[in-house]
């Protein structure tokens, strides 16, 4: 059971959803990560801990466990599922507005290096990297 003044972080762990199997590059399990009954559990968490920015939360909170680059790619694989699509968008979009006004990446090839990690003389050797 969660606390009510319990830090995000620490909810996704007493919900278990940090030992949930997920490959980042999986569909299905992603899909059933983000549409999962604890997954939702923790969403209305974030929702009372910080009702302004409970994307942006969520998403820090994804970023400690998973890391930048493998939050990316579960939000691509989120979208491609219609269980999912929904949060997937939304966490996208967090995404989106944390790269371009707190990293001041300006540009998809600066995303495409820093979070990434690829080279962009490679695009073509990037499956799902170059779709984000």
């Amino acid at each position: 059971m969660l606390k009510a003044d319990e830090a995000l972080g620490s909810a996704f762990k007493t919900l278990k959803l940090s030992t949930m199997r997920i490959g980042k590059d999986d569909t299905k399990m992603v899909a059933k990560f983000l549409s999962s009954r604890n997954f939702k559990i923790w969403f209305q968490h974030a929702v009372k801990i910080n009702k302004d920015d409970p994307y942006g939360e969520m998403l820090k909170a994804l970023t400690n466990v998973f890391g930048e680059k493998n939050v990316a790619m579960m939000i691509l694989a989120g979208n491609l599922s219609r269980n999912s699509r929904d949060v997937a968008k939304k966490l996208e979009k967090a995404q989106f507005y944390k790269w371009y006004f707190v990293d001041k990446y300006k540009t998809a090839d600066e995303v495409f290096t820093n979070v990434l990690k690829a080279d962009r003389n490679r695009i073509h050797g990037y499956g799902r990297e170059k779709e984000i």
